[in-house]
């Protein structure tokens, strides 16, 4: 990553990180960020979006020959909304990058059955880091507020105290079987951070690279939860969750889960 980008990404990350938020587009269709809905350093999205999107056009050839096919250059575009996006088949045709091939330290690719050409998305470290911030505002503002309210009000009076015992039932294979889904990397990152020990992945990969369930291991979590009554996070792929539910269905299963 060179010096431009790398030092974006770095103002990038600190005010994600200062704000607690991840910029946004428009609130609605008549109001944008940077009109005033809220005190941000995050607020003027617009000329973030402008410059990354120079910077995009500097440093990816593939993007950049995008661009200049529909006649759009940083020098035209003003505005977020005008700014070229790109089919998502492209991601499997195109290097859609900035970063050349020896900065490349991880890959996400897109889920699909053996033999199918996948999407590919690239990283360094810098840009992990700023994927990481994003992922980790957005879930502790969205999903652990709601765990940690219902928590607090049913259990204790001591609301730090609760904070940081959740658990969670991670249906995915662990990341060092799937080392190229964003996806198990998402849940690793959060899982040390909602700082329980018991806390685990559940899934699989199976012989034909598709992923499937330690059903044995989810009940013993599950099951576990009847025990200590503490609420939990349930998380995985549409697909794990009907996997789980249709094997709970065929062996006649229930579970009356702790609330929340």
């Amino acid at each position: 990553m060179n010096k431009e980008l790398s030092d974006f990404a770095a103002r990038l990350r600190e005010a994600m990180a200062a704000d607690g938020r991840v910029p946004r587009g428009p609130d609605s269709e008549h109001q944008s960020l940077n009109e005033g809905s809220w005190n941000s350093p995050l607020r003027d999205f617009n000329s973030l979006a402008l410059e990354l999107f120079a910077l995009q056009f500097q440093n990816n050839p593939a993007y950049r020959m995008i661009c200049r096919a529909r006649r759009l250059t940083p020098q035209i575009i003003e505005h977020w909304t005008q700014i070229p996006a790109v089919p998502t088949a492209s991601f499997k045709e195109l290097e859609l990058t900035c970063l050349p091939p020896g900065e490349r330290t991880a890959v996400f690719h897109s889920s699909g059955t053996t033999g199918q050409k996948f999407s590919r998305h690239y990283h360094c470290p810098e840009s992990l880091k700023i994927y990481e911030t994003s992922l980790w505002s957005w879930f502790e503002g969205n999903v652990l507020s709601d765990l940690r309210f219902t928590i607090y009000d049913l259990r204790s009076e001591n609301k730090s105290a609760i904070c940081h015992r959740q658990s969670a039932i991670f249906l995915t294979p662990p990341p060092e079987q799937a080392p190229h889904s964003s996806l198990v990397h998402m849940f690793e990152t959060v899982r040390p951070k909602i700082g329980a020990s018991d806390s685990g992945f559940f899934g699989k990969i199976a012989a034909d690279g598709s992923w499937t369930l330690n059903f044995d291991s989810v009940l013993a979590a599950l099951n576990s939860l009847l025990v200590t009554r503490h609420a939990s996070l349930l998380l995985g792929t549409a697909f794990s969750l009907v996997h789980l539910l249709d094997y709970l269905d065929e062996k006649n299963l229930r579970f009356d889960l702790p609330a929340g």
